[in-house]
This record gives structure tokens, C-alpha cells and sequence, in this order.
């Protein structure tokens, strides 16, 4: 009887465990991050957020008013900020994949995307 009780239980235990590994959530991602002055609010779009992230602007904890797997609005005073760019974080859990970092900028231009070269003209064959 003990044998049987052992051998259902480490079923039960390689089954949730298998589960578990399966069920892993993808890696959480910023796309992007938009700060809105005349809204007090920073808007982050991304994947893989969770229903309760932890949003830091520059290591300071933000309130986050709304939170999807996809958007995150969090609350910044972005009129008494320096302009600069800070470093924002979103965390959802304690595993490397549940943690992304994005640069933004806050009070100055967006930084400038690099030109792409210019097409290399064919030289004629005579």
C-alpha cells in the first residue's frame, strides 16, 4: 500500500512539474515609452507585463494606473522632472525573463535614428 502511495505521488509531482514548465510565461519586453506631459503619465507598450508589474523610473518606484499584458500607464510628474534620459524597468516576477529595461527620454527630442546609407549607383558597361 505505501509503494502505491509513493509511486501516485511522484506521478502527481512529475505531472505539476511538467505543467509548470509548459505553462512559463514568454519573456516580458519594452517596445516602446512615451511620456505625456499634460496627462502626468508615461505609457509603456511591450509584451509579457503580467496583471501586477513593478514599474522604476531610474531605480524610484512609479503607481501604475493601468496595467495590461501590453500597455502599462504609470503615473510621472514629468513636468518637474530634469530633462534627460532615465533608465525605466518593468518587472513582473524574479526570474531573468521577467525583467526588461528601456531608455527614455523625458524633456528633450527623441534620439535620432540612425539614415540609412544611400543606394551605390551601377556603373555602366560601355
Amino acid at each position: 500500500m505505501r509503494h502505491a502511495f509513493m509511486a501516485v505521488l511522484l506521478v502527481l509531482l512529475v505531472s505539476v512539474g511538467r505543467a509548470s514548465a509548459q505553462g512559463s510565461a514568454p519573456a516580458l519586453s519594452i517596445e516602446s515609452a512615451v511620456p505625456d506631459a499634460a496627462t502626468g503619465t508615461l505609457t509603456i507598450a511591450g509584451s509579457g507585463f503580467g496583471a501586477r508589474p513593478f514599474v522604476t523610473l531610474d531605480l524610484v518606484p512609479l503607481n501604475v494606473s493601468l496595467a495590461l499584458d501590453q500597455r502599462i500607464v504609470a503615473v510621472v510628474p514629468v513636468e518637474m522632472i530634469p530633462p534627460g534620459s532615465y533608465l525605466l524597468t518593468v518587472t513582473r516576477g524574479s526570474q531573468a525573463a521577467d525583467t526588461a529595461s528601456f531608455e527614455v527620454r523625458i524633456g528633450l527630442p527623441p534620439a535620432p535614428v540612425p539614415a540609412a546609407a544611400p543606394p551605390v549607383a551601377k556603373k555602366r558597361r560601355a
